[in-house]
Formats: C-alpha cells, structure tokens, sequence
C-alpha cells in the first residue's frame, strides 16, 4: 500500500483544509447533520490547523504515488469536552476527515492512530463525535 499516517507539515495546510470544507460540504448533500451546522469552518479556521501543525498534533494520511493528502485528524492529549477523562492517559482524536472519493482510508487512519497510542503508551483512543452518530460511535 502506498498510503503513509504521518504528523503533518506547515505546507499541507491548503490541502487539509480543502478536505475540511469539503467534507462539510458533503454532510450537507448526505442529509448529515454535524460540521454543517455548527459553524464549523469559523470555529476552526486554517490558523487552528496551523497552530496543531506548529505543535506535532495534526496528521495526515497521503499517499506516497501522488503525494495527495487523502485523511486529516488531531491528536489531542486533554479535551476538558470529555467530562470525567480529563486526566485519562488517551488520545482524542478531533477534525477527523477524508476524502470520501477514497474508500476505507477513515479506518485505515484509525488504525494507525491506534498503533501511535499503543507506541506513546496512551490508554485510549477516543473519538471525538456527536453521540447520536450511531456509525461513528460503533
């Protein structure tokens, strides 16, 4: 496979973040009610992206043929949203996104999300999403 999970750098920002405007874009034609309408892309300006960057949490998954990002998360190691986990020893993945032109890349990040944490001996992986979806809490 072709497809490498590694910390972003400072130069793919214009690429993650177009990945973010348009994964908003497709909750909004899927019917999917989350980023789109939480005034997502204001909350989280390409600064935020930048700041993460700048500090070893936003990652990225690409693929070494092309050199396209196809997935982004950050990797944050304290989220105070997660009542009582605040001093938990995990990793809360946030602005997790791909392509969705590209199948199963969600999963495969994950996965190597899971391998990072095992590595830095962190105790969980959680991810960060609305508990009515269903899909992304199983």
């Amino acid at each position: 496979m072709s497809y490498v999970f590694t910390p972003a750098e400072f130069s793919d920002i214009t690429q993650i973040y177009e990945i973010i405007k348009n994964r908003v874009s497709w909750m909004s034609q899927n019917g999917i009610q989350q980023w789109n309408t939480t005034d997502y892309l204001n909350v989280y300006p390409p600064s935020y992206f930048e700041e993460h960057q700048k500090h070893g949490r936003l990652f990225k998954m690409y693929d070494t043929n092309t050199a396209e990002i196809l997935g982004v998360m950050v990797l944050l190691d304290y989220d105070a949203r997660w009542n009582g986990y605040e001093s938990a020893n995990s990793y809360f993945v946030h602005n997790f996104a791909t392509k969705p032109s590209v199948k199963g890349v969600g999963s495969l990040m994950l996965e190597e999300a899971e391998k990072l944490s095992i590595k830095t001996k962190k105790a969980y992986l959680r991810l960060d999403c609305p508990a009515h979806n269903i899909f992304l809490n199983n």
